[in-house]
């Protein structure tokens, strides 16, 4: 089964009206480098096979995971003042991700912290890269995002021996778009409360 976008309303560099891919790198490639375009061509895949609103399923979803403070309008996070969800409810998510039985939350934290993705399409085979640099030792996976009016956010999860947490920054002012410099402080941020999190569990 490949993920075709007939529409051109939200361009992208992976997929789009000449590209054919595979749902499944759709996926990832929405994971890996946060592209908001290929996010809404899972959406617009998914409601033309289905028939269901998208958000619907995203908050049918989120409610099976223990969440309890959230309204997903969108896809991808656009701003929308109906579209919300808590810090709690982010790190409910990312832990459940991690610790899920089915081995699925393994296969896509090993995406997300990979240097580079590959895949295939028409025959040529697609390489996209990401920096890690960022990344601390006991790091096992993390996720950003940010609007204008929310601010950055970041989930991220660590791992101390045999135990896992979750770190949640969110509303982070992002005074000069979203650069390296405002990014920066958003992960010292959460390696920040991770060090502290961290001794926490070290000393119990």
């Amino acid at each position: 089964t490949t993920l075709f976008r007939s529409i051109k309303q939200y361009p992208t560099d992976y997929v789009n009206g000449e590209l054919l891919v595979n749902p499944k790198h759709a996926i990832y490639l929405s994971l890996y480098k946060s592209d908001n375009s290929t996010t809404e061509a899972i959406r617009y895949y998914i409601e033309n096979k289905t028939g269901v609103n998208f958000a619907d399923l995203m908050n049918e979803e989120a409610k099976n995971m223990g969440c309890v403070n959230y309204n997903f309008t969108n896809a991808f996070g656009f701003e929308d003042s109906r579209h919300k969800v808590s810090a709690h409810d982010m790190a409910r998510i990312l832990a459940y991700i991690i610790n899920n039985p089915t081995g699925k939350g393994t296969e896509i934290m090993n995406v997300i912290n990979s240097k580079e993705y590959r895949f295939e399409s028409d025959n040529t085979i697609h390489i996209v890269s990401q920096q890690k640099s960022h990344l601390t030792p006991h790091c096992i996976g993390l996720k950003t995002g940010g609007t204008d009016t929310a601010g950055g956010t970041i989930v991220s999860a660590y791992q101390e021996d045999d135990k896992k947490f979750v770190v949640v920054v969110m509303g982070v002012p992002v005074t000069d778009g979203y650069s390296w410099g405002n990014w920066g402080k958003i992960y010292s941020d959460s390696t920040n409360l991770a060090d502290r999190k961290s001794t926490r569990l070290n000393s119990s």
